[in-house]
């Protein structure tokens, strides 16, 4: 599930990023919450991907929650990852994170270490998140989140248990 808003020129890379992943079974449901519908749709046209469904949110804005949640219950997929049009990740990302969880059954979800990136004008930064950190126990998610949604591949069976996005 892929949110965006008023940012075409960064949906556009976090499309073809996507699209360029070395695992390739899988849909966008990308969901619009504040561009211009036809700005979306002609880049999601120049594409040209089948794989792309676009949810149009674009007369009324509903919020990065209920963004989500429109996508999450209009995915098709048995795994899930919430991506926002600022978000990148490298090719093997899918690959990598499918097969951990096909060869786990027993296993909701796996998380991918995180390299943040901060745009400044004349460059970038970058950090590795959670650097030295093997596993990440509850009582430090309890504490402070260490997950970034777009590192999180999860079942998408796991809504049925907890439900959606508060």
């Amino acid at each position: 599930v892929l949110r965006t808003r008023n940012r075409p020129e960064m949906l556009r890379a976090a499309l073809e990023d996507i699209l360029a992943q070395t695992f390739d079974d899988f849909e966008i449901v990308l969901v619009d919450d504040g561009d211009s519908a036809e700005a979306v749709q002609a880049i999601a046209g120049e594409l040209g991907d089948p794989r792309i469904r676009i949810i149009d949110h674009t007369s009324e804005s509903h919020g990065r929650a209920p963004a989500a949640n429109a996508g999450l219950r209009a995915a098709r997929g048995e795994f899930l990852v919430l991506h926002d049009d600022d978000d990148a990740w490298k090719p093997e990302f899918l690959e990598r994170t499918v097969a951990h969880l096909d060869a786990d059954p027993a296993s909701m979800a796996v998380s991918a270490r995180t390299e943040v990136v901060i745009h400044r004008a004349g460059g970038e930064d970058r950090a590795l998140l959670n650097q030295g950190m093997d596993a990440i126990t509850l009582p430090e998610m309890l504490r402070v989140n260490r997950i970034t949604t777009n590192s999180l591949l999860y079942r998408s069976a796991l809504h049925d248990e907890i439900g959606y996005i508060d």
